[in-house]
């Protein structure tokens, strides 16, 4: 069995179990749109105020000034990969499963094609949403394991909605979690170097707290919204717009 059979075959058995009723579509089509950017929000929130504020890790593997190191290391993965996946969309013709494939949707025509509108004729490689999904889980699971594997099984979950729901084949969202992941690893390896950046912005962010939590609730309400301000932005810069 090839790539793109495995691909056909997991998405056919993933469409199956999701249309197996009205009902548990309509619940898969709800959770997987805002829910997966509200976690996020929530998760990079946890690591900001995560670890011991004292200069010794206690009760926590880590200090809260690490912990907000690997809070921007996370910020920069994503923005790195947001903007690679961005290019890789315009770059690579493949066109979202529900758009030539035969799937299962128990719910009236009319709703899925006000559902489905406009997401046809733009890119479905790789998915950002995975990009999203694995960065953070990594992030999280280099600060506390527990908390990592909870939000990698969370985002495994949101992964298997958007495949059965047909809005990305599954090497999609595999393409997307290995930028993702491979991103921040590369932002790891290069947190000793970027320190001294690192301590800087924060050094800022200590000096000016009333800015830096007016503009951080911005970020995290944008971040909510599905990085809708952001994504603008970068189809603005680059000339490419970016799909979830």
């Amino acid at each position: 069995m090839n790539w793109m059979m495995l691909d056909v075959w997991l998405l056919q058995v993933l469409n199956r179990w999701v249309a197996q009723s009205p009902d548990r579509f309509y619940h898969a089509l709800t959770v997987s749109d805002r829910l997966p950017w509200m976690v996020a929000a929530m998760g990079l929130t946890w690591m900001w105020f995560y670890g011991d504020p004292g200069v010794i890790p206690i009760s926590a593997r880590v200090t809260r000034l690490e912990a907000r190191r690997r809070v921007l290391s996370v910020f920069g993965a994503l923005i790195t990969s947001f903007f690679a996946a961005s290019v890789l969309q315009g770059m690579v013709p493949r066109v979202r499963p529900f758009a030539v494939f035969s799937l299962q949707i128990p719910i009236p025509p009319q709703i899925w094609r006000r559902v489905t509108s406009g997401l046809a004729v733009q890119g479905a490689f790789p998915s950002d949403h995975a990009v999203m999904f694995f960065a953070l889980a990594l992030g999280l699971w280099t600060l506390q394991r527990r908390a990592g594997w909870l939000m990698l099984a969370l985002m495994g979950y949101f992964s298997a909605l958007h495949i059965a729901l047909g809005f990305h084949w599954p090497s999609d969202m595999l393409g997307g979690a290995l930028i993702g992941v491979g991103s921040l690893g590369l932002f790891l390896l290069a947190e000793r170097f970027l320190r001294p950046i690192y301590d800087f912005v924060l050094s800022l962010v200590y000096r000016y707290p009333g800015a830096f939590y007016f503009v951080g609730y911005l970020f995290l309400y944008d971040l909510s919204q599905k990085f809708t301000f952001l994504f603008a932005l970068m189809k603005w810069m680059t000339g490419y717009g970016i799909v979830h």
